[in-house]
């Protein structure tokens, strides 16, 4: 894993030439220093409160589509199947946080992974918070969709590893089988970039923890996403490889 702060980043001339290598390579760069812990607490917080006091709702990403809260329980409809609690939110929405004015730089970031111009037709940006239960949340190993769109996967690490949950979590394999955490090495606020078609998922969090569906002990995480639109045949779906 590479790493480097997120003001070295923005500082170095060559960032795009660096960063798109780097995923080329099929390397996991960690960027710290990027998000203020505090101002995690605040979005993980707004959030629980969300999951708690909202029904969740399904809606195809189109342009104009309202912030919405969903749950993710082996949903059929998914192209990846996952447990999980999702809440999402679009540039032309407002919301409490202003999350798109204090967050969108990442978008920026997330560009400098493509090697060629981001041409966003037929796509939807998004920021899609992630929470994980203890006991059940999990994601199969797939791979993301890579192309004009989109080069790297970024991720914002919202929890820490070994505290905020024990086992399982994001995980990374390359084409021999090996697989990393890397997760493990990032601190809350820090940002992870990896090559969307390497394989990847989230191995159970806290596998035999009971439990609790109205709990937001686990693993949190945010998507600085930008998403094919519903009516788009031109991007190809996530490819689930089955498992964690």
């Amino acid at each position: 894993m590479e790493v480097i702060s997120i003001d070295e980043l923005l500082e170095m001339p060559t960032r795009n030439v660096w960063l798109s290598g780097m995923i080329e390579q099929n390397l996991v760069v960690r960027i710290t220093g990027a998000i203020d812990p505090g101002y995690v607490q605040t979005c993980t917080d707004y959030c629980s409160a969300i999951i708690g006091h909202s029904l969740p709702t399904y809606l195809p990403l189109t342009q104009g589509v309202q912030n919405f809260y969903r749950v993710n329980f082996d949903d059929p409809r998914a192209h990846v199947k996952s447990f999980m609690h999702q809440v999402n939110f679009f540039e032309w929405n407002q919301d409490s946080l202003e999350l798109f004015e204090k967050l969108g730089f990442l978008f920026d970031v997330r560009a400098l992974s493509s090697p060629n111009s981001i041409d966003y037709t037929g796509t939807i940006r998004r920021i899609s918070f992630q929470f994980y239960p203890a006991g059940r949340g999990y994601m199969h190993k797939h791979r993301d969709p890579v192309g004009k769109h989109q080069a790297g996967v970024l991720s914002i690490v919202l929890s820490k590893a070994g505290r905020d949950y024990r086992s399982g979590g994001l995980f990374l394999e390359n084409e021999s089988g090996v697989r990393v955490f890397p997760e493990t090495e990032c601190e809350v606020g820090d940002l992870l970039i990896f090559n969307g078609q390497e394989a990847h998922g989230v191995v159970q969090i806290d596998a035999g923890a009971r439990h609790d569906p109205l709990s937001t002990v686990g693993r949190w995480m945010a998507l600085i996403a930008v998403t094919k639109s519903a009516d788009n045949a031109d991007i190809t779906n996530a490819q689930d490889l089955g498992g964690y």
